[in-house]
C-alpha cells in the first residue's frame, strides 16, 4: 500500500511537471519572440518584440536592420490583438501552454485568415535545424542578376546580399522598387529569407547550383514562382528616371482631385503651388515602398519646406470609397507626422486613366518633380528604399540635388 501512495504522488508531481510546460508564465511576457505564419504549406517566419517603454508599451516587426514600431495594440493575461499600423491587417492570438496561438487576418480580403504562432524567447528566425547548423559552406554575399519565372524574360532584378557567417540580410531591387528588409540564414549551400511587415508576406528558399542560385519565392496566401540568378557585380537596372515620362513633352502637367476634407484641389490653380516647385508622390497606403517614400518625404519636408518648396500626394487606394480611403490616409499622415496634403486620387487599377499626360504610371510610388513655372522637369518611377544600402543614399543624393536645381 505504501509503494502504491509512493508512485502515486510521483505521478502527480510529473503530470504537474508536463501541464507547465518548463515552467511557462501563465500570462504573456514582453520580450521577443519568433513568430510563423502557416501559409501555401509553408511555414512563414518572423521576428517581433513587445516591450516597456516608460510607462507605455510598443510592439516591433523586426526585419533585419528595421524596428517598425506598433503603438495601438491590446494585451492582457492571455490575449493580444496586434492591428498592423497603417495596413488593414492584424493578429489576434491566445496564450496557451506557453505560447501566443491564434490567426492573422487581412481584414479587407475576404477569407484571408492564416493560422499563428509565436514563442517567446526566441530570437533566431528560422526553425533550430536551419539557424543554429553551422556548416556555412556557399557565399551568396554581393550582387545577382536575377529572374523570376512568373516575369518575361526582358524582366530582370537585381539581389543585393551581405552575409556574415551563416546569417544572411539583403533585398531584391526591381524597375518599381525593391522587396524591403530580407533576413535569414545560409545553411551548406542553401540560403533561406523571409519578411513580414504586417502585410506582406514573403519567403524565399534557394540552392547555389555552380555558378547559379535556383530556387523558389512564396507570396502570402497564394502566390508562387521560380527564380535564379548569377553573380554578376556590373549589372544595372534601367534607368529609373526614364521609365515613366510625358507623351508629349510640351502638355501641361495637371490634376484635380478632393482633399481630405473633400475640397475639389486642382494643380494649375491652387496658390499653394502657385510659383513654387512642386514634388507630387503617387502613392497608396496599401504599398510597402510608398512607406519608406513617406517616412523620408515627410522628414525631409519639415527640414525644407521653409526653401519655397511643396509636396502633395495622390493617393490612389483599393477602391474608389472616398471614405475608406481617408482613413487610410489619416493613418499614414499620423504615423509618419506627414505635413504636406494629400489627395484622394481613386481606384488605383484607374491611376494611369486619372493622369492621361503619363505614359503610364507603372508603380507606386512614383514621384514627379515640377518646376516654378508648372514644367515637369523629372519623374522617378519605383522607390530605393533604406534596404537597397547604398542605392538608397543615392536616391537621396539625387533627390537633394534635383530640388537644388528647382529652387535655383
Amino acid at each position: 500500500m505504501k509503494n502504491f501512495f509512493y508512485f502515486f504522488v510521483i505521478g502527480l508531481l510529473f503530470t504537474a511537471c508536463e501541464g507547465k510546460q518548463d515552467n511557462a508564465p501563465d500570462k504573456i511576457p514582453f520580450g521577443n519572440y519568433r513568430g510563423i505564419i502557416q501559409s501555401q504549406h509553408k511555414t512563414f517566419p518572423f521576428q517581433f518584440a513587445l516591450e516597456k517603454e516608460g510607462k507605455k508599451k510598443v510592439a516591433y516587426l523586426i526585419n533585419g536592420k528595421e524596428r517598425l514600431p506598433i503603438h495601438d495594440f491590446y494585451l492582457s493575461d492571455d490575449s493580444l490583438h496586434l492591428p498592423m499600423h497603417i495596413f488593414e491587417a492584424s493578429i489576434s492570438a491566445k496564450w496557451k501552454y506557453g505560447e501566443l496561438v491564434g490567426e492573422f487576418n487581412k481584414e479587407y480580403v475576404k477569407n484571408y485568415i492564416l493560422p499563428f504562432k509565436a514563442f517567446p524567447h526566441q530570437t533566431y528566425r528560422f526553425d533550430p535545424a536551419v539557424s543554429k547548423e553551422k556548416q556555412t559552406g556557399a557565399s551568396f554575399a554581393g550582387k545577382w542578376k536575377t529572374h523570376f519565372a512568373h516575369k518575361p524574360d526582358s524582366v530582370y532584378a537585381m539581389a543585393i546580399f551581405e552575409q556574415e557567417g551563416d546569417y544572411l540580410e539583403g533585398t531584391f531591387r526591381t524597375t518599381t522598387g525593391d522587396y524591403r528588409f530580407l533576413s535569414g540564414n545560409v545553411v551548406g549551400d542553401s540560403l533561406y529569407l523571409s519578411a513580414f511587415d504586417g502585410e506582406h508576406l514573403y519567403l524565399f528558399e534557394a540552392a547555389k547550383n555552380g555558378d547559379q542560385i535556383e530556387g523558389d519565392f512564396w507570396s502570402g496566401k497564394g502566390f508562387h514562382t521560380q527564380w535564379t540568378a548569377v553573380k554578376d557585380e556590373n549589372f544595372e537596372l534601367p534607368n529609373a528616371y526614364e521609365m515613366t515620362y510625358l507623351k508629349n513633352p510640351e502638355d501641361e502637367f495637371d490634376f484635380s482631385f478632393p482633399d481630405l476634407k473633400g475640397k475639389q484641389v486642382t494643380f494649375s490653380t491652387d496658390e499653394r503651388f502657385n510659383g513654387k516647385p512642386t514634388i507630387v508622390q503617387i502613392f497608396g497606403t496599401w504599398c510597402p515602398n510608398c512607406m519608406d517614400e513617406t517616412a523620408f518625404m515627410a522628414d525631409w519636408y519639415a527640414k525644407n519646406k521653409k526653401r519655397g518648396i511643396e509636396i502633395v500626394g495622390l493617393s490612389f487606394e483599393r477602391n474608389d470609397d472616398f471614405e475608406h480611403s481617408k482613413k487610410r490616409v489619416e493613418k499614414v499622415i499620423k504615423k509618419y507626422k506627414v505635413g504636406y496634403p494629400f489627395l484622394i486620387a481613386g481606384d488605383k487599377k484607374n491611376a494611369s486613366a486619372a493622369l492621361p499626360m503619363l505614359n503610364k504610371v507603372m508603380s507606386f510610388p512614383t514621384t514627379i518633380f515640377i518646376d516654378k513655372q508648372g514644367v515637369v522637369t523629372k519623374i522617378h518611377t519605383g522607390f530605393n528604399g533604406p534596404s537597397t544600402g547604398a542605392y538608397y543614399e543615392e536616391f537621396i543624393r539625387d533627390f537633394n540635388e534635383t530640388v537644388d536645381e528647382l529652387l535655383k
